[in-house]
């Protein structure tokens, strides 16, 4: 019996995994970090999950940090299982970047969705 899974259950099972994953990171990331936001882009977010799908999130947050230590102290909270792309930026850094790169622009702040806004 062949014992692999079609390309639709492997899907399904990293999305669910994907899904799982970012679940336990947000009462990680908002107890600790104390963001000001929390957006999920890319594409867990769109819907085209493939076997090598990872979690793409942005973290806006008040910090004097340099950006490779907060992302790093971050992963070390997170214990990720699952791959990811956490970027973390202050408020001033990601109003600048969405205004200079368009990516952000399109791709973070048009398409991505809100998942945690301090004060909602």
């Amino acid at each position: 019996m062949n014992k692999t899974l079609s390309p639709t259950i492997k899907i399904f099972n990293r999305r669910e995994a994907l899904q799982r994953e970012l679940e336990r990171w947000l009462p990680i990331l908002i107890r600790n970090l104390h963001p000001e936001r929390i957006i999920l882009f890319g594409s867990l977010n769109q819907a085209e999950i493939s076997e090598w799908s990872d979690v793409d999130l942005v973290v806006v947050q008040e910090t004097k940090q340099p950006f490779l230590k907060r992302v790093r102290e971050a992963m070390l909270l997170l214990q990720p299982k699952v791959g990811v792309d956490l970027l973390i930026y202050t408020p001033e850094e990601f109003v600048e970047l969405s205004r200079e790169r368009r990516f952000v622009r399109e791709e973070i702040v048009k398409k991505g969705k809100l998942l945690y806004e301090r004060g909602q």
